[in-house]
């Protein structure tokens, strides 16, 4: 018998089933390893990060009683994992490296990719959150634990830097 509804999958798997488990994590992987390598751009160091969260995610489902979101449990191990990275990373001098001045011809995709890989990585995952996961700013401050008005003006800050490097 197949479990499909997903409160039961989560009660399962945090009983020790493997195959209740490994369902989440198929119904899941790919929103997950897409914002680890949002954040990152880099494959390898993606990789890293999906591992550590799928563990997290393992080892907590275990240990938390009832979980009423398992998206919501899930995005927040990804922010605290992801939030825990970046303040590990780079030192931020290297993070704000300086960039080629404005150029003339529309920006490649290429260039925009190095532009990106050069922005501070929680300017990048805010980005991710709000272009390419499409969330609103009220969902991005919720998810971030910022106030609504500080992630307008983070993204409309971020946005005019950007457009000044491009």
């Amino acid at each position: 018998m197949e479990i499909q509804d997903e409160k039961d999958l989560v009660a399962t798997a945090a009983k020790g089933d493997k195959k209740a488990f490994m369902e989440l994590y198929r119904r899941y992987c790919k929103m997950v390893y897409r914002h680890c390598y949002a954040s990152t751009l880099e494959p390898e160091t993606a990789r890293d990060l999906f591992q550590e969260i799928w563990l997290k995610v393992y080892l907590g489902i275990r240990r938390i009683r009832k979980i009423e979101s398992f998206a919501g449990f899930l995005k927040t191990i990804i922010r605290n994992t992801l939030i825990d990275f970046f303040r590990k990373s780079l030192p931020h001098e290297e993070l704000n490296s300086d960039l080629t001045g404005p150029q003339e011809d529309p920006i490649s995709l290429i260039e925009a990719k190095e532009i990106l890989k050069k922005a501070d990585p929680e300017d990048r995952y805010l980005l991710f959150l709000r272009f390419y996961e499409g969330y609103t700013n009220k969902e991005i401050a919720f998810l971030l634990e910022l106030s609504e008005s500080a992630v307008k003006m983070r993204l409309h800050r971020l946005l005019k830097r950007l457009g000044e490097k491009m």
